[in-house]
């Protein structure tokens, strides 16, 4: 089964409820609503101002602090219109929620409190997944007394729901000869039902009814009478309909069938399987678009990433997701995926000769070394800015005055499971963190600094794992800690070996917590006993002495400044 490749374009930005004015009309006048207002649709299905009723609960809050219900799910016409008529009162506060559509609702409004309607619960049944839902707020307060009109009560609604469609291209270059049909694109695994929090727009769903299949059409334009005219010619693209999923961060199986015609002729039929896994917004709009080219239709031959491209839709926020890893055998290649961000994973061991790996601010790297060793020349050859993970391989600091250390990271990252070896013994680190970090069982071996964290956004967690330090300052011009926590830096260890020979584990002006490990200083530094193994210089260190086993000789009169215990 071919592998599929899917980015998601996500488009949001409508516009947020408001209160109305108070404005003139005489005491007494009858409580009216304007128009709806939503912005930014283009689909049939979607609600839009003026094409729909909606209901409205409505509370009133007197000048004593008393409160009732004067709306309850009340119908209002698409022109405002409702009955029975409801009046303003003077000196009185009131509140208003609205749902559309009220016709064929699928939703069920309940008020957390049965007097006031601005807090509750909405439930949604998404069966067919063809209804928008939209849901807007407004209060107004009154004057003592009334001399005027308050005016009518204005709604400008949100879009709460997520929007799905698929677009697919015809990516042969055969000079007219390969037509597709892409058929029964399906979402199989949505959720059916779900509740929002209201006036929040925060929704929850049930594991349990994550069962509903929406099948999005095939792709046909509008105006084919046959099957024949719903081929996609080369280069041509068309879109499924637009459908609705309530939000939620969760996993989805997504199945197409891709029909192929050389010369008119049928030539195979080919089903494809994907995993679509985002966290989806209510008020986003999201585009899965996909190229369908000669690597990736047919199942022979070698597999190739189905395409895509970020596509507009009026005033919607992007985002963008990748479902599988891009594969990289050399230097070019891995930078060039890195640049671009998403799932990267390496199938030969790489050298990198003075290039850096930026992970700009924004871009989202994982990069899984596959068991593979990357080795790098460069004063900084990986540095994060973004959100970084890094797993399953070892990566190696050539020796020199600009190869000092493997990894700097400013953003955030998790390291899981990587051997780190640096080999440059007056400066650096094989690890430096300057951003937030989680480390979960690596192995470092450094002539220099294990680790170094440092700042005041720093902070860093190991979580088990091996770290080493073999600097001896008797054989070389300076020392090293295995460990050092500076100037503002917070760090928590939960576990793991640490074994350095000047010391162990500085805080110079840091915050270090030690739940557990094992803490080893072998005091060869200088020939002589003057070693520390737990150093807080303008900084402190607090540890669990039950938990914490310490190993070297000669523990006692082993730490320096504000060390205790938790």
């Amino acid at each position: 089964m071919k592998k599929i490749f899917f980015a998601v374009l996500a488009l949001a930005g409508l516009a947020a409820c408001s209160t109305d004015e108070v404005v003139s009309r005489p005491e007494g006048a009858v409580i009216g609503f304007d128009n709806a207002f939503v912005e930014n649709s283009t689909r049939a299905n979607d609600l839009t101002a003026g094409n729909f009723d909606f209901g409205v609960y409505g509370s009133v809050i007197n000048s004593k602090g008393e409160k009732g219900m004067i709306f309850t799910n009340q119908e209002v016409a698409k022109d405002g219109t409702y009955s029975p008529l409801q009046y303003w009162i003077a000196g009185a506060t009131y509140n208003f929620v609205a749902f559309a559509p009220y016709t064929d609702a699928q939703w069920k409004y309940t008020p957390t409190v049965a007097t006031a309607a601005e807090n509750g619960t909405l439930t949604f049944d998404n069966t067919g997944a063809n209804q928008d839902l939209l849901f807007a707020t407004a209060n107004k307060t009154t004057a003592a007394t009334l001399t005027a009109t308050p005016g009518k009560v204005g709604f400008t609604f949100d879009h709460v729901l997520s929007r799905v469609r698929f677009t697919f291209t015809n990516g042969f270059t055969s000079g007219g000869n390969i037509k597709l049909l892409v058929t029964n694109v399906h979402i199989t695994d949505a959720y059916k039902e779900g509740e929002m929090a209201v006036p929040a727009k925060t929704w929850a769903v049930k594991a349990g009814n994550k069962n509903l299949d929406i099948d999005f059409y095939d792709v046909l334009k509008a105006e084919n009478s046959k099957e024949a005219d719903a081929r996609l010619a080369e280069g041509m693209t068309s879109s499924t309909e637009h459908f609705y999923l309530i939000p939620a961060e969760a996993s989805y199986e997504v199945t197409f069938t891709v029909a192929l015609y050389q010369a008119g002729v049928l030539v195979d039929t080919y089903s494809r399987t994907a995993t679509l896994s985002y966290n989806m917004q209510p008020g986003y709009s999201y585009d899965i678009k996909a190229t369908l080219n000669p690597s990736n239709t047919s199942d022979e031959g070698e597999i190739f990433p189905i395409e895509f491209q970020v596509t507009g839709v009026n005033g919607w926020t992007n985002a963008d997701v990748a479902l599988e890893a891009v594969t990289v055998a050399d230097a070019s290649a891995l930078a060039t995926a890195v640049a671009n961000g998403g799932d990267i994973r390496l199938t030969e061991n790489i050298t990198l000769s003075g290039d850096e790996l930026n992970v700009a601010t924004g871009k989202n790297v994982n990069l899984d070394l596959n068991g593979k060793t990357l080795t790098v020349s460069a004063l900084d050859p990986i540095m994060n800015e973004g959100k970084m993970t890094i797993a399953n391989g070892k990566v190696v600091a050539n020796y020199g005055e600009n190869t000092r250390r493997c990894i700097y990271n400013y953003g955030e990252m998790t390291i899981n499971g990587v051997e780190f070896v640096q080999t440059y013994d007056k400066k650096g680190a094989a690890i430096n963190n300057a951003g937030k970090m989680t480390i979960n069982d690596a192995t470092v071996d450094a002539v220099f600094y294990s680790i170094w964290n440092s700042g005041a956004n720093a902070e860093l967690t190991i979580n088990g794992g091996n770290y080493t330090t073999t600097n001896n300052v008797a054989l070389r011009d300076t020392w090293a800690y295995a460990v050092t926590c500076r100037d503002g830096a917070k760090m928590t260890i939960n576990g793991g070996s640490f074994v350095g020979n000047h010391g162990v584990i500085a805080a110079e002006g840091g915050e270090v917590v030690l739940n557990g490990g094992t803490y080893h200083c072998t005091a060869t530094y200088t020939g002589n006993s003057d070693w520390t193994l737990y150093a807080a210089d303008g900084g402190s260190i607090r540890y669990n002495a039950a938990a914490c086993t310490v190993t070297s000789a000669n523990p006692s009169g082993a730490t320096y400044g504000n060390v205790t215990t938790l």
